[in-house]
């Protein structure tokens, strides 16, 4: 369609996130993500959303060089960022942006 980018074209940037040795998740969660994005610390199940995300644009046909991610994590930064898994209901928020440039 007529002013639609082409994959080739679309750029992905994941900003700042908890990261998988903090995100931990249900076993019910787990089940729905291929194990080489889980980590099991402790007998708990952990996800790397980050890189599952990448995966599923990576299989969309969005080229490797197009995928940003944010290096810093949430959960480790409570300086610089917000965090409801950190710090609970007293936790901040944050907003995300998408945009057609």
């Amino acid at each position: 369609k007529k002013g639609l980018l082409s994959r080739s074209e679309t750029h992905l940037a994941f900003g700042p996130c908890i990261f998988g040795n903090r995100y931990e998740i249900g076993e019910e969660v787990a089940k729905q993500f291929s194990s080489e994005f889980l980590l099991n610390i402790g007998s708990r199940w952990h996800l790397n959303f980050l890189e599952a995300n990448k995966a599923q644009a990576l299989e969309f046909n969005i080229p490797s060089q197009n995928i940003h991610l944010h290096s810093e994590c949430t959960f480790s930064d409570p300086e610089s960022f917000f965090s409801y898994r950190r710090d609970g209901l007293k936790s901040g928020r944050m907003a995300g942006l998408l945009t057609l440039a």
